[in-house]
């Protein structure tokens, strides 16, 4: 029985090792992603009332990976230097992350038609904004970052007051030539500017990146419940461990 213990826990000590190498790794991946995440909403649609809701995957991502790196580094320490305490620690916040991530993905697909509903009203905010010179650059980054035009289609510019006071045109920013020497933007030159919405590219980024961070949780969730498992071997075995006596001394080894 002494030998098998042994093995097992040599076994889960490896195990936890090696889970941790990958949860460093995925962590590095996590946040390089959600830092070009964070860069591209800054360049397109910072200012977009609604819009930080794209960027809430990437916080997500960030948070995980920042937690992941800790929790690596605690297991690590927990093993090289046989310490229970840590092993205990590192067991509770694994536990918390699996039900944190449990939580969040809950959250965002109960909550997701909610959270699109407000980036439509966030962008139809803006776009009514438009003669104000903040929300002009605002948009006009938005539109030539994502090549679109308007909220959900071109015409929803008809509707705004910037549109009243430009009938039948759309700003330049719409043009689909970069150098607008060919386009005079008006809506009835559809093959001159972009046709499709601005909502449905932030809609799309929005859904592809929540998605993703759920089937990243998800797998994560794998790697996770090992460690947990690993821990629970580890801590198992510090709790059959007991102090025996010399014949020839009153004094305990361990």
């Amino acid at each position: 029985m002494g030998i098998f213990r042994d093995c097992c826990l040599c076994t889960a000590k490896t195990v936890l090792i090696v889970i941790n190498l990958v949860f460093w790794i995925i962590a590095g991946v996590l946040i390089y992603i959600a830092a070009t995440l964070l860069s591209q909403y800054q360049m397109s649609s910072a200012s977009v009332t609604g819009a930080e809701y794209i960027v809430a995957p990437a916080v997500l991502f960030i948070f995980i990976g920042v937690i992941l790196l800790f929790t690596g580094a605690l297991s690590c320490c927990a093993v090289t230097n046989n310490n229970k305490c840590l092993a205990v620690t590192f067991f509770i916040l694994m536990l918390c992350i699996i039900i944190l991530q449990a939580v969040v993905v809950i959250f965002v697909y109960t909550e997701r038609d909610e959270m699109t509903d407000s980036i439509y009203k966030g962008l139809n905010e803006t776009y009514n904004r438009y003669t104000e010179s903040e929300y002009t650059q605002t948009v006009d980054k938005l539109q030539e970052f994502f090549r679109c035009c308007g909220v959900v289609n071109y015409t929803d510019w008809a509707r705004t007051p910037w549109g009243k006071s430009h009938p039948g045109r759309v700003p330049m920013s719409c043009c689909v030539d970069s150098s607008r020497q060919i386009c005079s933007a008006y809506m009835n030159k559809t093959q001159l500017i972009y046709t499709e919405g601005c909502g449905q590219r932030l809609e799309d980024i929005f859904i592809k990146s929540s998605d993703t961070s759920a089937w990243v949780a998800m797998g994560f969730a794998i790697f996770e419940v090992f460690g947990l498992l690993a821990a629970i071997v580890i801590i198992s075995n510090y709790k059959r461990k007991v102090p025996y006596l010399d014949l020839d001394s009153d004094r305990p080894f361990v």
